[in-house]
């Protein structure tokens, strides 16, 4: 196995791991803040609390990881590309890391929680998140067009997932805006990233592409 199988494989299993890290984390948290009593449950679930944003933390060393992984890969395609989607995952990584400081601060940094402390926790939180995921999405649309010019993946895969950040990049203004849009225009983008996941550790990119004229971009 060549490195740059290796490196998609990786990438692949990160893809999966991602989900889990943040699912779990943010699963554990959110029961202590949306609790009838956050302060009580706090104390009583101390130990759940911080593995539940530590797991959130480590969905955004995840994230910068795959970035990392794939860019040499994507770069013989498109530098530019590369670089745009390893930005995009640095970034995601950090704000939505951001959102998780953001809540141990408000969460710990009181002697009692009160109602506008556990409200700016959320509110914090919300917009790291929403944030992240516009980055995401907006990021990962240059990522997909090159999956789909380059047919590292099947097309109609790579249409799929340009289509579904594009409707990810969108939910997450709207959510910005006020609009509760909820698990509806995540679900496209998170299928694809489950799928694509399990493809990076299957099969890798396709082999025998052959980088375009851009690709000195």
């Amino acid at each position: 196995m060549t490195s740059d199988e290796m490196r998609q494989r990786i990438a692949g299993a990160l893809f999966l791991a991602a989900f889990l890290a943040y699912g779990f984390g943010a699963g554990m948290v959110a029961g202590i803040l949306e609790a009838a009593n956050p302060a009580a449950m706090l104390a009583a679930k101390r130990l759940e609390f911080f593995m539940g944003a530590a797991s959130m933390l480590l969905n955004s060393v995840i994230v910068v990881t795959i970035g990392w992984l794939l860019k040499p890969i994507l770069a013989l395609s498109s530098k530019t590309v590369s670089r745009v989607y390893l930005l995009t995952r640095v970034l995601e990584g950090a704000v939505l890391a951001a959102g998780v400081v953001a809540i141990l601060f408000f969460m710990t940094a009181h002697d009692s929680l009160t109602p506008s402390a556990m409200m700016s926790a959320r509110r914090a939180n919300f917009f790291a998140y929403q944030l992240g995921m516009a980055i995401l999405g907006f990021g990962s649309l240059f990522f997909c067009a090159l999956l789909h010019r380059e047919r590292l993946i099947p097309r109609f895969t790579a249409l799929w997932g340009f289509c579904g950040y594009a409707i990810f990049f969108t939910g997450a203004l709207l959510e910005f805006g006020g609009v509760g849009v909820g698990l509806l225009f995540s679900l496209p983008a998170g299928l694809f990233e489950l799928f694509l996941g399990a493809w990076l550790i299957a099969r890798g990119f396709n082999a025998g592409t052959h980088p375009t004229p851009l690709a000195t971009q």
